[in-house]
């Protein structure tokens, strides 16, 4: 796809190069790690978010108007739901998180929400707009205002139980956790819920054997489009305000030294549980993950 765009200078090796009436290409300019100018090809080294639609790239030395092919880039990452994860493995010092990034602590998510415009209208803008009867993983109606302009296409995890280990709310809901604890009863942790019906987002505690989805952050620019977690899954992630977020939920199935993560439990034994481990999404191994 050619694409028309303005081309900007940054500095001697930088220029940013801003889509002119990009709002729905054919082509995710966040799965681009080149471009084409000229027949030249050039890396992408960052890109912007929403509606900014724009690509900074190395080594272009030119200004102005100019036409770039954008149909330079990696396979997409499949969509799916990711894993399920208690809190003890989300928090494990063994790690979970691919290099650099980390999983997301309240801090981190109040910076999200504020950037997306506060937590009255942050669920929309985090939510995937694919909603049912389309395939999974999708939303069930009514899918409140979603309109994903985050990139980081949030979908309905559900969860499962920390009290009976039963699978819960599929297609409605999502909790993701944070990596800080409540700081109230004990054996809690604060989480992101996210629903169909509403654009609110909205923080909660949990208990640590639930089973929630995890997303991860970075505070520096990643040094490649993609990044890599321990059971070799690729994410991809996007700039949002100061922060660079993976746009896929976490699904590996190993901590950062190699260590399995514990699976397989029966719903009493996952309630019963004191140490990490995962399942999937509504207990369905052919749920896209």
């Amino acid at each position: 796809m050619i694409a028309e765009a303005n081309a900007i200078r940054i500095n001697n090796t930088q220029t940013k190069i801003i889509f002119i009436g990009y709002n729905s290409p054919v082509v995710d300019i966040s799965t681009l790690t080149t471009v084409l100018i000229n027949t030249v090809s050039y890396n992408v080294t960052s890109y912007g978010w929403a509606n900014t639609n724009w690509v900074i790239i190395d080594g272009f030395t030119g200004s102005g108007r100019i036409l770039v092919d954008v149909t330079a880039g990696p396979p997409s990452i499949p969509l799916g739901y990711g894993l399920l994860y208690n809190w003890w493995a989300a928090t494990d010092a063994r790690g979970v998180a691919p290099s650099g990034f980390r999983v997301g602590s309240r801090p981190d998510f109040n910076a999200l929400v504020a950037t997306l415009g506060g937590a009255s209208i942050a669920g929309g803008e985090l939510k995937s707009t694919i909603t049912s009867p389309t395939a999974h993983p999708r939303w069930s109606t009514p899918n409140t205002g979603a309109n994903n302009n985050s990139q980081l296409s949030i979908f309905p995890t559900g969860i499962r139980s920390d009290q009976t280990g039963i699978y819960q709310n599929l297609g409605d809901s999502t909790l993701v956790w944070t990596s800080t604890p409540f700081g109230g009863p004990p054996n809690t942790g604060s989480q992101l819920q996210v629903v169909s019906s509403s654009v609110i987002s909205q923080f909660f505690n949990a208990q640590f054997p639930l089973g929630g989805a995890v997303r991860c952050v970075s505070d520096s620019l990643p040094a490649t489009p993609t990044v890599t977690d321990a059971s070799g899954n690729n994410y991809t992630w996007v700039q949002i305000g100061s922060q660079y977020w993976l746009r896929q939920n976490l699904r590996t199935i190993r901590y950062n030294n190699g260590d399995n993560i514990p699976t397989g439990q029966s719903n009493a034994a996952w309630a019963a549980l004191t140490t990490g481990a995962w399942a999937y999404v509504n207990g369905d191994s052919n749920l896209p993950i």
